[in-house]
C-alpha cells in the first residue's frame, strides 16, 4: 500500500499535469520557462541550436522574451486588489500573519489568486499546531495557533470525493530540502502526505516519494485537529482545457517566433554563403591532398567550416549559376515576423478578455465596443472575486471547527473594480481644454491630462 502512495496520480491530475506545470512556468517566466517552450526547428544543426562547444553558445542560450503570461495574472490581480476587502470581526493580530511564516492575510490571498490563474484550481487548507487539548489560551504555547496553507494544483496528486462533494482523502505533494548538519551535503527528497480520516479523526501520514530509495516508508504520522479534513477547494479539478492554457501556448509561440527574429537579424550580420560546386569541389580536393585520401569525408567536413557563413553554406551544382557569393534577406522579409509577432501579442490579450491592455486597439474601437470590453472584464474580475472570497468563507468556518477560539469574521470581496475607459476621459479633456480661457483653467486642466496619461501607463 505505501508504494501504492507515493506513486498513485489521479485521472484529472494525470491529464492536466504537464500543461499546468507549462503554465506556471509562463506565469514565472525566465530561463526556466524559455528551457521548456523554446522548440528546435526541424532540420536544424546542432552547431545552430547548441553552439560550438567552445562557449559560443547557440540560440538556445539567447533566447530571450516578454512575459506576457505574467503580465496578465500580475493585471488580474492588481484589478482585483485595487480595493481592500472587508474583513468584519477580523483578529487583526492574526490577519498580520495567517500562515505561521509572516504572510500577512492579503498577500496570502495574492498567491492564492495567482495560482488559480494558472493551475486551474487550488487547494487549501487550515491546520494547527498542535491537536485540540482542553487548556486555557494562555496555557498554549505560541505554535498552536491556526495557519492557512495554499497547494497549487500540481501538488495535489490524488484525492477522493463522495458522491455529494465532500472529502473523503487526499494526498499532498511537496519537495523537502534537508540542510540540518553542516558537516554533511544538503539533500532533496519529494514527500507525499495522506490525509484520510481513521477511527472517525482525521489524520496523516507522511511517506517518502517518488525518487527515494525508500520509497513508501512511511516517515511519520498524526492527527488533525476537529472532526473533518479541513480542506478548502477553490475551483473545479477537470480535464477540459484552462483559459491560461491558451495563454501559455501564444506565448510559446512568440517565444520561438522572437527568437526566429533574432536568429534572422543576427544571420544579416553574417549573411549565407553560397559557393558554387567547382570553387567547393577544388577546395576538397587540395584538403584531400594534404590531409589523406582515408581522410576525405573529414576534409570535407572541416572545408564546409572553413568556408561557413553560418552552419554550413550552401553549395549549387554546375547547373546552378556558378558564382560564389551571399544571400541575404531582403528587408521587407525581416519585417514579416515582427509584425506577426505583433499580431499574436493581440491575439493574447484579446484571448482573456484584456484587450484594454492593447493601446492601439482601444484608440480605433467603437464607443460600443470599448463598452462591451469593459463590461466583460468588470464580470471576470467579479466572478474571480465570488470565487475567492466563497473559498475564504469555507476556510473560515474550517480553522472555526479546528481551533473552537479562532475568531470567526465574515469577509466582502469588492465587486466593482477601476477598469476605466481612458480614450474617452482624454476625448473629454481635450474639448474641455478647447474652451478653456483663464490660466488657472488651462493649468487644471493640464493636471488633468497628466493623470488620465498616468493612469494609461498604469494599464499599460
Amino acid at each position: 500500500m505505501s508504494n501504492i502512495i507515493a506513486t498513485r496520480k489521479h485521472k484529472t491530475y494525470e491529464n492536466r499535469v504537464d500543461q499546468l506545470s507549462l503554465n506556471f512556468l509562463a506565469q514565472a517566466g525566465g530561463r526556466a520557462y524559455t528551457d521548456a517552450a523554446l522548440k528546435r526547428y526541424p532540420n536544424e544543426s546542432n552547431l545552430s541550436w547548441s553552439g560550438d562547444g567552445s562557449g559560443i553558445g547557440g540560440r538556445s542560450s539567447r533566447v530571450a522574451a516578454a512575459n506576457d503570461a505574467g503580465r496578465i495574472s500580475e493585471k488580474i490581480n492588481q484589478y482585483i486588489f485595487s480595493r481592500p476587502t472587508t474583513r468584519v470581526g477580523i483578529d487583526e493580530v492574526w490577519a498580520k500573519d495567517v500562515t505561521g511564516g509572516g504572510v500577512g492575510i492579503a498577500s496570502f490571498w495574492a498567491g492564492v489568486s495567482e495560482a488559480f490563474t494558472a493551475g486551474q484550481w487550488v487547494w487549501l487548507k487550515a491546520d494547527r499546531g498542535a491537536v485540540d487539548q482542553p487548556r486555557s489560551l494562555a496555557a498554549r504555547p505560541a505554535s498552536d495557533r491556526v495557519a492557512w496553507t495554499s497547494y497549487p494544483s500540481t501538488s495535489v496528486p490524488d484525492w477522493s470525493l463522495d458522491a455529494n462533494g465532500k472529502l473523503q482523502w487526499l494526498i499532498t505533494e511537496e519537495v523537502e530540502y534537508i540542510n540540518v548538519d553542516p558537516t554533511q551535503e544538503a539533500t532533496e527528497m519529494i514527500v507525499r502526505y495522506l490525509w484520510i480520516m481513521s477511527g472517525g479523526k482525521p489524520t496523516w501520514v507522511k511517506y517518502a516519494g517518488e525518487g527515494s530509495k525508500d520509497k513508501g516508508a512511511i516517515l511519520a504520522s498524526g492527527t488533525v485537529s476537529g472532526s473533518s479534513l479541513p480542506f478548502v477547494l477553490l475551483g473545479h479539478p477537470c480535464v477540459s482545457n484552462w483559459w491560461f492554457d491558451s495563454v501559455e501556448s501564444i506565448q510559446a509561440l512568440l517565444l520561438n517566433l522572437e527568437s526566429s527574429n533574432t536568429e534572422n537579424i543576427l544571420r544579416t550580420v553574417f549573411p549565407q554563403l553560397i559557393i558554387s560546386q567547382e570553387s567547393f569541389d577544388s577546395l576538397q580536393v587540395k584538403l584531400v591532398e594534404r590531409f589523406g585520401s582515408s581522410n576525405g569525408e573529414a576534409a570535407a567536413e572541416l572545408a564546409r567550416e572553413l568556408v561557413r557563413g553560418l552552419d554550413v553554406p550552401l553549395v549549387e551544382s554546375v547547373n546552378g549559376k556558378g558564382v560564389t557569393r551571399y544571400l541575404t534577406p531582403n528587408t521587407n522579409d525581416l519585417n514579416f515576423i515582427p509584425t506577426e509577432i505583433k499580431r499574436k501579442r493581440v491575439e493574447l490579450f484579446d484571448s482573456v478578455g484584456l484587450s484594454l491592455f492593447n493601446r492601439e486597439s482601444r484608440m480605433v474601437e467603437s464607443a460600443e465596443a470599448r463598452a462591451f470590453s469593459q463590461l466583460d472584464i468588470n464580470s471576470t474580475l467579479c466572478n474571480r472575486a465570488l470565487v475567492l472570497q466563497e473559498a475564504e468563507v469555507k476556510l473560515v468556518e474550517a480553522s472555526k471547527i479546528i481551533d473552537t477560539t479562532f475568531k470567526v469574521y465574515e469577509p466582502i470581496w469588492p465587486r466593482n473594480f477601476s477598469v476605466v475607459d481612458t480614450v474617452k476621459e482624454a476625448t473629454a479633456l481635450k474639448a474641455l481644454s478647447e474652451v478653456a480661457t483663464t490660466e488657472e483653467q488651462i493649468d487644471k486642466v493640464a493636471n488633468l491630462v497628466t493623470q488620465t496619461l498616468d493612469r494609461q501607463e498604469t494599464i499599460q
